[in-house]
């Protein structure tokens, strides 16, 4: 189940088909939060780099994300990307 998530979000990340990042990466987190946290990351840039082509859609998820990433970085925890996995690489 692990590995078919991880492909989705492969191929949502290399389409940029960002609602399906979103969707992938929150699955990704929610089952396994310790090796997929840093995700978050990811996320809070997603909405950043689309303002530069006039696409605000991910506007707030960014910003959620982006303080939830300062927030866990403050907190001293680590965060992964889950780039351990051999199926999941950015």
């Amino acid at each position: 189940m692990l590995t078919k998530l991880i492909v989705r979000f492969n191929a949502a990340l290399n389409a940029k088909n960002w609602d399906d990042v979103y969707a992938s990466s929150k699955e990704l987190m929610a089952k396994r939060p310790a090796d997929f946290n840093g995700l978050e990351l990811l996320l809070g840039s997603i909405g950043y780099d689309e303002l530069f082509t006039n696409n605000t859609k991910y506007s707030d998820q960014t910003l959620q994300y982006a303080k939830q990433s300062l927030a866990d970085l403050q907190a001293g925890k680590d965060l992964q990307t889950g780039i351990r996995s051999e199926a999941f690489r950015l």
